[in-house]
């Protein structure tokens, strides 16, 4: 694993590329990136399901932060980051914070991806501030959802355990 620095976000390079280290393989479609998302937040759920929506190619996978997939890539105790974590499935690397959500949203069609471009311009540094601020209310504003009801049948091969 390495570190890196993309303006000013950090990321991470991991040797093994998500597909490669989850239990039961993926779906057919070539997947772009794997999303790790804290299963216990109401936001991020509401993320996760937004993403799901828009994602018609079927091209994002996702796993909670507390799931083994997240565990074994992004180290024993993912939740520390506070953060959004995506990996991106040709390179490995992993992006976090804004930089995480900027990338997801670049990935989307229409209105997120010229939201992404529009917040690109910020600086990271910015960005995360206002995430960070935001990551440590999200769950006072949008409640805890203990129960992740993400993996209907119909979307349960997008989803790593």
């Amino acid at each position: 694993m390495r570190h890196t620095k993309n303006r000013g976000a950090e990321s991470t390079t991991m040797t093994q590329p998500c597909e490669q280290v989850s239990p039961g393989g993926l779906a057919a479609s070539q997947p772009v990136a794997t999303i790790f998302f804290d299963g216990d937040c109401g936001h991020c759920n509401r993320f996760v399901r937004l993403v799901l929506a828009m994602d018609r190619d079927g091209v994002f996978r996702f796993a909670p932060l507390q799931s083994q997939v997240a565990a074994s890539l992004l180290g024993p105790d993912p939740l520390r980051h506070n953060s959004i974590a995506v990996q991106i499935a040709s390179t490995g690397e992993i992006k976090w914070k804004s930089a995480a959500v900027l990338y997801v949203l670049s990935q989307c069609r229409g209105l997120p991806r010229l939201v992404a471009r529009v917040f690109a311009l910020i600086p990271d540094w910015i960005l995360n501030l206002g995430y960070d601020w935001f990551a440590r209310y999200r769950k006072t504003i949008f409640g805890s959802s203990y129960k992740c009801d993400l993996s209907a049948a119909r979307y349960k091969d997008r989803f790593l355990r």
